[in-house]
């Protein structure tokens, strides 16, 4: 009834304690969080490849992330939580009052662009407190960059990505190629003759 987006914890205890009851199946037939998936992590019901899930992909992993998991991944900078938002069972969930949940900063309300000007020392200002920290600055750019290849052609994007190829890392650098590259084919597609 309360839908499925909890923060699970564990707690450490030397009691002993009974095992809880399995938790009833209540998907039935539907199979919406795997139709909607955009790298097609889930792979069967109650089955999840994680390591093509985005959630994963952009706070956990840390490196290169592969090229066919790129377009899918659009312009998400951390996490993606599309099963969990077509689930019908949410639909019922209340929006947490829970202060520490709530956007800071204005990060909820920040462009891509905004976000790719930052330095280490804004990141770290900005996400402090905030899990967005779990996947640092270099893994940061790594996705914003993956988001701005696909991103809308644009000049700007193009200039903005090149201001930090060859600054920070060869892996960031492979990112930035690539959304080079995708921005490239978008605007050779858009000219007119």
């Amino acid at each position: 009834q309360a839908g499925s987006f909890f923060v699970l914890g564990e707690l450490f205890l030397s009691l002993e304690l009974p095992d809880d009851q399995p938790v009833k199946e209540h998907c039935g037939s539907c199979s919406a969080c795997i139709d909607v998936c955009p790298t097609q992590a889930i792979v069967a019901p109650y089955e999840l490849n994680a390591s093509a899930c985005i959630s994963y992909l952009t706070i956990e992993h840390d490196g290169i992330i592969d090229t066919k998991y790129r377009r899918a991944i659009g312009n998400r900078v951390f996490g993606c939580d599309d099963c969990q938002l077509i689930c019908p069972w949410n639909r019922y969930a209340n929006l947490t009052t829970v202060e520490d949940f709530a956007p800071r900063h204005g990060l909820d309300n920040s462009s891509l662009l905004e976000l790719w000007q930052w330095q280490e020392a804004d990141f770290l200002k900005n996400t402090q407190g905030s899990p967005l920290r779990r996947t640092g600055y270099i893994n940061f750019l790594r996705n914003i960059a993956i988001g701005l290849g696909n991103a809308n052609a644009s000049l700007d994007v193009v200039e903005q990505l090149k201001s930090k190829l060859t600054i920070h890392s060869a892996m960031l650098d492979e990112h930035i190629e690539w959304a080079l590259d995708e921005q490239q084919k978008k605007l050779k597609g858009n000219i007119q003759f």
